[in-house]
């Protein structure tokens, strides 16, 4: 986690927590590379997509921040994000749906109270890269460099000499054959047609009579009958786990 946001127009409190975050990063000798955000219109101006690697955002509060928060979490979910705070009474109007912090710092901010914070969420860093960091599909839009976990995928569709990943919430639009897409993914994932590749963990309906599947969001991908076999026997391998989780195997 290499990127960390500080949103605060206070340019005094800004100063103070920028030394704070690099006397940390001396002192745990992590990599990090601050950048400061400002004010444009009484809000924040969104955080530059350059990567959509996990990083931390420490936002001061205002009445903007439910946005701030939805665009901190679109770019990635598993984004951390710490809450500066004046009076403790800020914090409950502050937290909702769209911003549920992983930690608060109040003015003046204290060392020690942010390298607590700090730690805490490196920890819990650590863990979800141990976790995630064999199981994530990397891929590059023109300069940028993306990765997502592959539990968060449904399928991919190849179209038009691209590859198009596609989320519940999000679709992705880049150059890779299906042979490397395959490469990169755990053997969860199925080619269930030439243009084709699913999550079969995600599924909830697989229709033979009209040659598709339907996954858990709703999408209908359709199957060919040169890739039946496969799926044929991977929901005979999973149809225990699947009939009790999911609805429908036919």
């Amino acid at each position: 986690m290499k990127d960390l946001f500080i949103f605060e127009p206070d340019k005094n409190h800004m100063i103070r927590i920028k030394d704070i975050c690099t006397h940390y990063s001396v002192k745990r000798n992590i990599d990090i590379d601050i950048k400061e955000r400002t004010v444009i219109d009484g809000g924040y101006c969104e955080p530059s997509i350059s990567s959509r690697e996990i990083s931390m955002y420490l936002v001061r509060g205002y009445d903007g921040i439910s946005e701030l928060g939805q665009v901190i979490r679109e770019l990635n979910p598993d984004n951390y994000t710490v809450l500066i705070a004046e009076k403790l009474t800020e914090i409950i109007g502050y937290i909702c749906s769209s911003f549920r912090p992983a930690g608060v710092l109040m003015k003046p901010t204290q060392y020690s109270e942010a390298e607590k914070i700090f730690d805490d969420i490196y920890s819990d860093y650590y863990k979800t890269i141990a976790q995630n960091n064999s199981t994530r599909f990397r891929f590059k839009i023109r300069s940028q460099e993306f990765s997502i976990a592959s539990d968060k995928i449904l399928y991919f569709e190849a179209a038009n000499k691209k590859m198009l990943l596609c989320t519940e919430g999000q679709t992705f639009e880049f150059y890779m054959s299906s042979e490397d897409v395959m490469k990169q993914l755990p053997n969860t994932f199925l080619k269930i047609h030439k243009s084709y590749i699913i999550n079969a963990e995600r599924i909830k309906l697989a229709d033979f009579k009209n040659m598709s599947v339907t996954l858990d969001d709703g999408s209908e991908v359709y199957v060919s009958r040169t890739y039946k076999g496969e799926l044929l026997e991977y929901i005979k391998r999973s149809k225990l786990s699947l009939s009790d989780q999911k609805e429908g195997i036919t």
